[in-house]
């Protein structure tokens, strides 16, 4: 083969591959204008976010049902002022006079525990048993003068309701007040105490007392009382 005949074969195999080139960068070019290439099916990505917030408005609806409860069974309320309040201390002397007997009786147990060190314990026992037993008495005592001034000064740093509403349902009881909303589920309540006027409800874990006014109370809530809590006392 000359060298002639080479030299147009080469050209030839040049001209086929500058053709072939020309031909995939046309079809590159075209695929970077078509907008569909990059981004599949735009609308129904759209579709998809719509029905997406759809169905978050329907699994709210249905949270808000299930929030949503039954009409009470019964309902009273009760009116709570500083006579109620020492009334209550009396009968369920938990409020005022425990908190008051750990916190002196722990100041008294720090004073022998020092004392300890300078005195023989032997004689510091005595004395440590003698404090305890006449601080517990005379807070006993006292125990209605302490829940007076437990009561003015609650009232006057935090804010407590006088006024409150008793919803009893079939498993629970719930109380609203300007600031208090609880719900107390009927297993809850460990101690119940019936006087003459009233019923008090003590919860387990918890301070607080519910105090029933029976006389806001129908004779039917009396009977359901006694009948639900009558034995836990």
């Amino acid at each position: 083969m000359s060298e002639d005949e080479l030299k147009n074969d080469l050209n030839e195999e040049t001209a086929e591959l500058e053709e072939v080139s020309e031909q995939v960068s046309e079809k590159l070019d075209e695929a970077d204008a078509d907008p569909e290439e990059v981004v599949e099916n735009p609308d129904e990505e759209s579709d998809d976010s719509d029905s997406d917030e759809d169905d978050s408005d329907d699994e709210d609806d249905e949270y808000e049902e299930e929030e949503e409860e039954e009409e009470p069974l019964l309902t009273t309320f009760s009116d709570i002022d500083i006579s109620e309040y020492k009334k209550m201390e009396q009968k369920m002397p938990s409020s005022v006079f425990i908190p008051y007997v750990i916190r002196t009786v722990t100041i008294i147990g720090i004073i022998a525990v020092v004392a300890a060190f300078f005195i023989p314990f032997i004689y510091v026992l005595p004395v440590l048993t003698l404090a305890i037993l006449i601080t517990i008495g005379v807070i006993w005592m006292l125990r209605g003068k302490l829940a007076e001034k437990a009561y003015t000064k609650m009232m006057s740093r935090n804010p407590y309701d006088t006024h409150r509403v008793y919803m009893f349902y079939d498993g629970y009881l719930r109380y609203r007040g300007n600031v208090t909303n609880a719900r107390i589920r009927y297993f809850e309540i460990v101690q119940c105490v019936e006087t003459e006027e009233n019923f008090y409800l003590r919860v387990k874990g918890r301070r607080a007392i519910i105090i029933l006014q029976k006389k806001n109370c129908s004779e039917e809530l009396i009977a359901f009382v006694r009948g639900k809590f009558g034995s836990r006392n």
